[in-house]
């Protein structure tokens, strides 16, 4: 069974997703409002969220977005879900089906702006470490692999298996998570 969502649904589900982890900055927040709105929905909620943004704590927008959201039957997700899809989202691009990285490792080594951002990737993993522990699946397994490449390249050494090697966990991790991936995309795939 294939599963596609649209830009939208899957906009919407990141989102979601950054929401229940406490991703989403006020203008963040304030600028998915106008998105949802742009895009044909519409709640009172949405109004004081865009009317009091000033004078409401991030806390108290997100969780009026978070009341849009269920008010307007879109996806919501607990905060396990939500670590879930947001990993998902960050590793998802780069694996490409059918799911084996080392066949098409020519193609990132041949690009280096693909591998500048496997590497980009595992920086941001790796410096926001504890301010994404809880937001991101797996953490510490990525989290090695940023450090490997930060000693390879102070070395001087090729960093190809490296990236090979976080490519498999990207896809051993896609692998073991799919039931739950599917779930969500499912879910997902309902927003009209």
């Amino acid at each position: 069974m294939h599963i596609f969502l649209s830009n939208f649904q899957y906009q919407i589900t990141l989102t979601a997703s950054r929401l229940a982890l406490n991703l989403l900055e006020r203008d963040k927040i304030i600028e998915f409002t106008h998105y949802l709105m742009n895009n044909g929905y519409y709640d009172d909620l949405m109004l004081e969220i865009l009317d009091d943004c000033n004078y409401l704590t991030i806390d108290e927008l997100s969780e009026l977005l978070s009341k849009t959201l269920e008010n307007l039957n879109l996806i919501t997700l607990n905060k396990e879900q939500a670590k879930y899809f947001y990993t998902f989202s960050l590793i998802c691009p780069f694996i490409i089906r059918p799911f084996k990285p080392s066949f098409y490792a020519y193609h990132y080594f041949s690009d280096k702006n693909s591998e500048n951002k496997i590497l980009d990737l595992c920086s941001m993993l790796s410096q926001n470490y504890h301010y994404n522990y809880n937001a991101i699946d797996n953490i510490d397994n990525f989290v090695n692999y940023a450090y490997i490449f930060e000693e390879n390249i102070a070395l001087k050494i090729d960093i190809h298996k490296p990236i090979l090697e976080f490519l498999d966990e990207c896809e051993h991790w896609l692998n073991s998570n799919q039931n739950t991936i599917t779930t969500i995309i499912q879910r997902a795939s309902l927003i009209k």
